[in-house]
């Protein structure tokens, strides 16, 4: 099944989502079975994957940036801490499989699958995030408490590695077994707590800040528009004293910088970097021309485990992919963001839509797409 169970979708996108916090019981089957904490723990031992390892003994916390020492890991205590790994979708199948469940939501809102795995104890205290996470209990049980909705200058402890609030008061709690969901909407307080060892999987939906997508157009505006467009007058603009910036120029300026957001080709080269994947791939390739001559042999193609893929369904329609706009129809757009694989049994009919054979070769050239099993 693709879909969470026990879940109406209707009823959580409009009394929920963004709103409140929700548990849903046994949603996701088989959550237990995903990855082991030893495949986790290796993980984070690789130099380049994201993780930490929060511990807190004797009351004194700690934040140790990856790679993690296996070393480390072998002279732990049994208690009291945590290790947690980003972008495990990008390394598990088993693990990526957990975004099927959220086709009800914009792609490219998804940020990564963060995978944690806690001994007895091991927490990382109360916090807020800036985005919606749904937290997803694997093996072993976790109590989640849930406090208020807390602002952005919210008091934290001082002196410490990470955000923790200063002043939490849970106002509910619940306990996550094997397959619960919990939805925890932005800017609402919590703290999770395991209760025995524990994986839990955080699926967190990016929401870029206003600060963030005003420097994406503000770098894209400079590298568009170079250096020839520039202010002019009015006759209303002049009509000042010497010394004075009157209101009049003000509005001509504000005129010409809605003129840059108003210009969709501007604000999809934006949406394009928003979307994009956050890490870097090498992106050298050979002759990728002969993937049909392959695919009809018995190859697989399937999306690369790193990329983002998203469209755009205005005029001109667009596929995106890592950051990249390429021009595509609104099926074939939609086709690459959807396929499970290309095989001998769906070529022909793809090769139909125009433009898709072209379109493939410069994917597999940058590494969106890839070969099954070259990850």
């Amino acid at each position: 099944m693709n879909s969470i169970r026990n879940f109406d979708k209707g009823e959580f996108l409009a009394e929920y989502w963004q709103q409140k916090p929700l548990a849903i019981r046994r949603g996701i089957e088989h959550a237990d079975a995903l990855i082991t904490p030893e495949e986790l723990a290796g993980l984070a031992c690789e130099e380049d994957i994201e993780s930490r390892l929060v511990t807190h003994f004797d009351n004194e916390w700690n934040l140790t940036h990856g790679p993690i020492p296996e070393s480390t890991f072998l002279n732990l205590p049994n208690k009291d801490w945590t290790v947690l790994v980003q972008r495990v979708e990008a390394y598990v199948p088993e693990v990526a499989s957990l975004l099927e469940k959220f086709k009800f939501l914009p792609r490219w809102r998804i940020d990564d699958v963060m995978v944690s795995y806690a001994t007895t104890g091991g927490t990382v205290s109360a916090h807020y995030d800036y985005y919606d996470v749904f937290l997803i209990q694997g093996q072993g049980s976790r109590k989640w408490q849930i406090g208020d909705f807390c602002e952005p200058g919210t008091a934290l402890k001082p002196n410490l590695p990470m955000k923790i609030l200063a002043d939490f008061k849970p106002t509910e709690e619940c306990i996550l077994q094997p397959g619960d969901v919990l939805y925890i909407p932005p800017m609402l307080s919590h703290c999770g707590i395991a209760l025995e060892n524990c994986i839990t999987y955080s699926v967190g939906f990016r929401a870029p800040s206003h600060a963030e997508i005003i420097d994406l157009l503000a770098t894209t505006a400079m590298s568009q528009l170079g250096d020839d467009v520039r202010y002019t007058d009015t006759p209303s603009t002049l009509n000042a004293d010497h010394f004075e910036i009157n209101q009049e120029t003000l509005e001509h300026v504000r005129q010409s910088i809605i003129g840059v957001v108003n210009d969709d080709e501007m604000l999809l080269s934006v949406m394009a970097e928003i979307a994009a994947k956050t890490s870097e791939r090498d992106n050298s390739c050979g002759d990728m021309q002969n993937w049909p001559t392959r695919v009809k042999k018995g190859a697989v193609i399937v999306r690369s485990p790193l990329s983002r893929f998203s469209y755009y369904s205005g005029s001109p329609p667009a596929l995106f992919a890592d950051g990249l706009r390429f021009p595509a129809s609104v099926e074939l757009a939609r086709f690459m963001c959807e396929f499970d694989q290309i095989a001998a049994s769906n070529l022909e009919s793809m090769l139909k839509l125009d433009g898709s054979k072209a379109l493939i070769t410069e994917l597999l050239g940058q590494k969106s797409l890839q070969y099954e099993g070259d990850w």
